[in-house]
Order: structure tokens, then C-alpha cells, then sequence
């Protein structure tokens, strides 16, 4: 749980360091389960009876086989684990990288609404209210009522801010 809140590059590395131990882990145990089915047609040849395999614990050999089966399962299974794990965690870290454009992407969009504003009363051309002190305040208000709006309805359209 540590790692889901975890915004550390340590944490990440450290999952990612476990994978090739479960690779080198898993090797021996497939190679020992080729082994353990040699001895098994071996022992299951009509030569067994004179073979030096007679004298092996027969109860105990029975048992290497699915033991070495299981063994090959938990490092599959955790290999599984950690494989998900990786991607649920590169899964999050995509997510929290679109909230935060999306977030930066809002912003822009209410900073340029008073931009459009101001630029229009920076225009070369007769506009109302033109030399007077009064006009500059009209613009100033009707630029932040209009971002007031525009914020009120990504509010309401559960758009983040």
C-alpha cells in the first residue's frame, strides 16, 4: 500500500529490481523439473530393476516431483505479481500525468479568457470607452465576471480545477 501513495523513484526501482531475481530463480527450477522427469523415465524403463535407482527411497522421489512443480508455480505466480504490480504502478503514474495536464490545461483556458479581453482593448481601432479610466475598469470587470463564469461552470461540469 506503501507504494500506491509512494512518489518516490527508490520505491519503483526497488520492484523492478525483484523481477530478474524471480527470472533467476525460476531457471533452476525449470531445468530441475527436466531432471526430475529423466530420473522419472528412468525409472520407469525395465532396466530400473538393475539400475542404481533401486536403492533410492522410493516414498522420498515421489515427492521431488511435486515439490518441484510447486516450486515452479510460486515463482510463476510471483513473477505474475510483480509483472502487474509494474504495470498497475505505470497505469497510475499515466492517470496522475493526465490530472495534471488536464489541470494545467484548465488553467490555461481561464488565464486566457481575460487575455482575450485585454487584447481586444489593446487594438488600434475606436473601441467605447476609449481615454477614459472608467473603460479600463468596465474591461477588468466584464474579464473577471466572464473567468468567474467559466470557473462556475467547469465547478459545476465537474471539470478539474
Amino acid at each position: 500500500m506503501e507504494l500506491l501513495t509512494s512518489t518516490k523513484n527508490e520505491d519503483v526501482i526497488s520492484i523492478m529490481a525483484l523481477q530478474p531475481s524471480w527470472v533467476f530463480f525460476s531457471m533452476p527450477c525449470h531445468f530441475n523439473d527436466l531432471a526430475v522427469m529423466r530420473i522419472i523415465k528412468i525409472k520407469t524403463s525395465a532396466c530400473y530393476k538393475t539400475s542404481y535407482f533401486a536403492e533410492i527411497d522410493e516414498e522420498l522421489f515421489d515427492n521431488i516431483y511435486p515439490e518441484n512443480k510447486q516450486s515452479i508455480e510460486v515463482v510463476v505466480t510471483y513473477s505474475k505479481i510483480i509483472t502487474d504490480m509494474m504495470n498497475t504502478i505505470a497505469s497510475m503514474v499515466a492517470n496522475n500525468q493526465n490530472k495534471f495536464f488536464k489541470f494545467l490545461a484548465t488553467i490555461t483556458i481561464l488565464l486566457t479568457i481575460p487575455m482575450i479581453f485585454s487584447s481586444f482593448w489593446g487594438m488600434n481601432v475606436k473601441i467605447p470607452f476609449e481615454g477614459q479610466v472608467i473603460g479600463f475598469i468596465i474591461v477588468l470587470t466584464i474579464s473577471l465576471l466572464t473567468t468567474l463564469l467559466a470557473i462556475i461552470y467547469l465547478w459545476i461540469k465537474k471539470i478539474y480545477i
